[in-house]
């Protein structure tokens, strides 16, 4: 028999998301690549990370914060200086 695909309600596939993502899976979620979100890290432009050891790893939370402080109305609001 094949398999059948379930596709469950945008609540409900939030809730299984990971508290922590990658480095990739940031990347991948903003539409960016990955060396775009490690050059933030570095310069210390992007969202706030965690770091395990060797690993980095990234709050769901922090990333959709980081987001919402550079909303913005029009092109001409004034950009987020050194966040």
């Amino acid at each position: 028999m094949g398999r059948t695909a379930v596709t469950l309600p945008i609540e409900q596939r939030e809730s299984l998301k990971p508290a922590l993502g990658t480095s990739a899976e940031v990347a991948e979620f903003l539409n960016c690549e990955e060396v775009t979100v490690r050059t933030w890290r570095r310069t210390g432009k992007g969202p706030r990370f965690i770091r395990v050891g060797r690993l980095v790893r990234y709050r769901w939370s922090d990333v959709e914060a980081w987001l919402a402080e550079r909303e913005a109305a029009s092109t001409s609001t004034p950009k987020v200086v050194n966040q």
